[in-house]
């Protein structure tokens, strides 16, 4: 399966970031529990199977360093090929997917609160003789519905369980499988999956005052929509910044994020992060404390070379009918609104080929109440429990080819493994994640049930990797379409139509503006064809 952004970064790339990128390479496929490199996709040909090879020693391995608590032992395992976590399935231990866990109030830079017992987020393995903190499954009830034209869906509601707990329950309103005792107050428990890493240091790179320009907390303009930012303690500066990354916004640049993943997903500390993440009482963790940083700044600073330089995979959708129809009914849902298609790079970013870009990635970056069906209640300094970060939609479609292996050894797009999508993986399709929209998503996701079964087709076809267009820019009318000047878009309409068909340069039969009109121009004149003209 095509790995996101190995091929194309050496275009953005100068020599010495390449080499960075590489040296992050190793240590981002490091095994820091038993030093296999896990180069995974170079020991396996998707046509012949294994070709004979054993995994070999990473040359950054340094024994004794990972834990003494921690849910994955390699970045790699969380994010193969560089995607999002394995989608979160019933009967089995998670690890792609973990909890982040806090107590009402705020800590003293106004982030979430520890909890007493586990810290901020439940470690699910530990190294050897040591025990975890608890064991994380999730079961699933399907709520059904059905779309406005009669065809049925269904949604799966997940609910987590919680076993083996070192310290007891969670919380009073978060029970384990026994009922245990444990923390006497409320808690609060938030499961996220391991994103997507595609095009990281291109939205690091988006200007600030791009995102900022699109907020609007009080809905000035009435259009229901109401992004805010969510300003983030940085740990480096010892200030509030923008909020870029994370599910919530909640860290400020890719180095904090990074170091932020090895802290609570790895259990290795840092110089950003000095202290292991573990409860007040919690001994095997607590000797630990006063130990020097497991992960050094310079192979941090690899790690993040690697990550910022991941490039996006090849866009395959743009010249497909079905997905330029989805395109118009995609803005007619109004999802553009907070799934803005274009930002603008600055001119100063770290990686010179990535500065001055317009970059299509369907994000504002902004904070958005999504409604109670996905609250998590779990307040993130700025962002409320209902809220989350507008996530990018490039490359959605390479979302299940890199969780599984190809259905045809010659074509590494087919096939692969079950997707998923949302900040806990509910959704099994993008359908189902448009479908659990609420809040300021309500009126898209009511656009979504309203339509035809053929246009939900064609927008998600264009969802699988979302393109930007001049149409973006303009202002539409149905009459634009209206050839003949009838008041309806018709049959009289559709002959003017055929008569154009192929004419390149000035046409008003040109409705996208490209020069020609060709198949793409009759895609837009099929969606709106019978109504009338107003």
């Amino acid at each position: 399966s095509p790995r996101f952004g190995f091929a194309q970064h050496a275009q953005r790339l100068t020599i010495e970031e390449l080499n960075a990128f590489m040296a992050g390479k190793v240590q981002f496929e490091t095994n820091h529990l038993n030093g296999e490199l896990l180069n995974l996709p170079t020991y396996f040909d998707c046509c012949s199977g294994p070709i004979g090879f054993v995994l070999a020693q990473s040359p950054v391995y340094d024994a004794g360093e990972i834990g003494p608590k921690f849910n994955n032992a390699s970045c790699i395992s969380c994010h193969m090929l560089d995607g999002k976590g394995a989608t979160p399935n019933p009967g089995v231990d998670l690890q792609s997917l973990v909890v982040q866990l806090s107590v009402p109030g705020t800590d003293e830079i106004g982030g979430p609160r520890a909890h007493p017992y586990y810290g901020h987020q439940l470690n699910t393995d530990a190294t050897e003789g040591v025990q975890p903190e608890g064991q994380l499954r999730v079961t699933y009830t399907e709520q059904s519905g059905t779309f406005a034209d009669g065809q049925s869906y269904s949604l799966r509601v997940p609910s987590y369980q919680y076993s083996e707990m070192t310290f007891g329950s969670i919380g009073q309103n978060i029970p384990d499988v026994n009922g245990s005792a444990g923390y006497q107050g409320v808690a609060q428990a938030s499961p996220r999956i391991a994103p997507m890493l595609a095009g990281l240091g291109l939205l690091e790179a988006v200007r600030e005052d791009d995102i900022l320009s699109r907020v609007d907390e009080s809905d000035s303009n009435g259009d229901g929509i109401s992004g805010r930012p969510n300003w983030v303690y940085d740990e480096l500066t010892d200030s509030m910044q923008l909020g870029r990354f994370g599910w919530k916004a909640n860290q400020p640049n890719l180095l904090q994020q990074t170091a932020a993943a090895f802290h609570q997903d790895l259990g290795l500390t840092s110089s950003i992060y000095p202290r292991e993440d573990c409860g007040e009482d919690d001994e095997d963790c607590n000797e630990a404390q006063n130990s020097a940083a497991e992960i050094s700044q310079s192979d941090l600073a690899l790690v993040e070379a690697y990550i910022r330089g991941l490039t996006l995979p090849p866009r395959r959708n743009y010249e497909n009918p079905d997905a330029i129809a989805g395109m118009h009914l995609f803005k007619r849902a109004k999802c553009h609104t907070c799934h803005t298609p274009s930002l603008q790079t600055s001119d100063d970013y770290a990686i010179a080929g990535f500065r001055g870009q317009r970059i299509e990635a369907f994000t504002d970056l902004l904070l958005h109440d999504m409604g109670p069906d996905l609250a998590d209640n779990r307040p993130h300094f700025g962002a409320s429990g209902s809220e989350w970060r507008t996530p990018p939609l490039w490359a959605l479609g390479y979302v299940k080819h890199v969780l599984g292996t190809p259905d045809t050894c010659t074509d590494p797009f087919s096939g692969g493994a079950q997707p998923n999508f949302l900040h806990d993986g509910r959704a099994r399709s993008l359908s189902e994640a448009i479908l659990w929209h609420g809040g300021e998503g309500q009126e898209s996701r009511d656009s979504f049930v309203a339509m035809t079964g053929t246009e939900r087709a064609q927008l998600i076809a264009f969802l699988e990797y979302p393109f930007d267009d001049p149409i973006f820019d303009e202002v539409q009318t149905h009459c634009t379409l209206d050839l003949d000047g009838s008041g309806v878009i018709d049959v009289g309409d559709f002959s003017i139509f055929l008569v154009e068909f192929g004419t390149v340069g000035a046409s008003p039969a040109d409705f996208n503006g490209d020069g020609v009109v060709n198949i793409s121009d009759f895609s837009i004149f099929l969606l709106d064809f019978g109504r009338p003209c107003s």
